[in-house]
């Protein structure tokens, strides 16, 4: 702003015609403003493959202009730039300049037509032995930035070259993906391996049946080395090495399978074993003792158990017990179905007894006489032999019931007794794993005893 200095002749006196030309004049310096000069604008070269060049030739710029790019996305700073489009199409950009004064900017629309992608994946590979094949890529158009990426399905590597292990003879799929800034490309090719490690694993094994449903077993298999494991599967049960012993406590077939695996591959085989010396002469069997209070002793009188055997008690009113002598108490009294299930390292046996608690007291016997019943085999698949002796010479018919763990009846028929005898095949297949009680029920004799299918 430029200072004006007046003097006037006479200060005390200003006719109108001064006064208006001193407004004037104040008026026109005193607002006098800065002029912005700045005129943005740029030109550029579109080279190959999508690089464009840019260059500001703006005008009444000053060594303090700032200079910003806009290029939707993407941004630079400076008189000059360079940016990379990856695809054809039309694209604005904008030059926008500030300095102190003022700001100016400019958009201008370019095209990009000649971006093209010159990437065309390609490899080769060498087989080597044991199913080692070495890849190395022959691809064409490509750059440093270029990346390399392999697929094994399954398993994946980056790099120009790889190498990729096969551990079983076939046919595969192997594919290199190429991507850089401005396309990709990938190409599949299936190789044949016909020289892995071979698998030697052929799994086999002998085994001895010995007294009291003890058998040994021993692995007979060839193309093991010292890495090889060994796992038996007794279904159920398991074991591990070269040789192992199971018990059985129950007569029957049972499936026995060997398990190979070292870290090549695994075989395996499954033999079936047929128990008949099992020793189980054990009858379940037991008395109880009710009390006024309701309170109820029960004692087994189990005949041919050891002193080993296991006593489990289910007391018919969702309450279970343990122990060959055992109390209990009935809130509210009524009529209950006990079971008793005795088992031990041999075998099992269980009986299943109808009770009163209503005012009835004292030794309460259960003095039928049991009839002589196998199972076989027994676990099973749900399909078995009933074999029942020692039938009552009265009774002519035996009903046999199955129920499951929720006491619900899942089988039912009366078949015709023969001589004091009954063999029938029960074929229960259609359910799933786990335990059933059986229960036998002749009119003189009763007998209960658990099945247990294993699929």
């Amino acid at each position: 702003m430029k200072k004006i200095t007046m003097f006037l002749k006479q200060p005390a006196k200003l006719n109108l015609k001064g006064f208006l030309l001193l407004t004037c004049m104040f008026l026109f310096f005193g607002n006098a403003k800065s002029v912005c000069n700045l005129n943005a604008n740029f030109n550029y070269t579109v080279n190959p493959n999508g690089s464009v060049n840019f260059a500001s030739n703006s005008t009444g710029t000053t060594l303090a202009t700032m200079y910003q790019w806009y290029f939707y996305p993407g941004s630079a700073f400076g008189q000059t730039t360079t940016h990379n489009y990856s695809n054809n199409g039309t694209y604005p950009v904008t030059l926008y300049l500030s300095d102190s004064l003022c700001t100016d900017s400019i958009t201008q629309y370019i095209t990009i037509g000649a971006s093209p992608c010159n990437l065309n994946a390609n490899f080769n590979f060498t087989v080597n032995s044991n199913g080692s094949v070495n890849f190395a890529s022959t691809s064409t158009g490509t750059a440093p930035f270029t990346q390399y990426q392999w697929f094994f399905y399954p398993g994946s590597a980056f790099g120009q070259t790889t190498t990729h292990n096969y551990s079983n003879n076939g046919t595969y799929p192997v594919t290199l993906y190429l991507s850089d800034s401005l396309c990709t490309d990938s190409i599949t090719q299936y190789i044949t391996i016909n020289n892995s490690n071979p698998c030697n694993l052929n799994s086999n094994f002998n085994f001895t049946v010995n007294a009291n449903g003890f058998v040994n077993f021993a692995s007979t298999s060839t193309g093991t080395t010292p890495s090889t494991q060994y796992q038996w599967f007794f279904y159920p049960g398991s074991a591990f090495g070269q040789t192992t012993t199971h018990n059985y406590s129950n007569n029957g077939t049972y499936a026995v399978t060997l398990y190979l695996s070292d870290s090549l591959c695994t075989d395996s085989i499954t033999k079936y074993v047929t128990i008949t010396n099992t020793a189980c002469n054990m009858n379940a069997n037991f008395n109880y003792t009710v009390m006024p209070s309701g309170a109820v002793n029960f004692a087994s009188t189990t005949t041919g158990a050891s002193p080993f055997a296991n006593y489990y008690w289910s007391f018919g009113d969702s309450h279970n017990g343990f122990g060959a002598v055992v109390n209990h108490t009935y809130s509210p009294l009524g009529i209950f179905n006990v079971y008793l299930h005795v088992y031990d390292s041999l075998c099992s046996d269980s009986v299943m007894i109808t009770i009163n608690t209503n005012n009835i007291t004292g030794l309460k016997n259960n003095t039928s006489v049991n009839a002589s019943v196998k199972i076989y085999p027994n676990p099973n698949n749900g399909e078995f032999v009933l074999s029942v002796n020692n039938i009552d010479s009265k009774a002519k018919t035996t009903d046999i019931l199955i129920y499951n763990t929720l006491g619900q009846i899942i089988f039912r028929n009366t078949y015709e007794n023969e001589n004091g005898e009954l063999n029938k095949k029960i074929n229960i297949d259609e359910l799933p794993s786990g335990a059933y009680i059986l229960k036998l029920n002749n009119g003189t004799q009763n007998h209960t005893s658990r099945i247990i299918i294993q699929k």
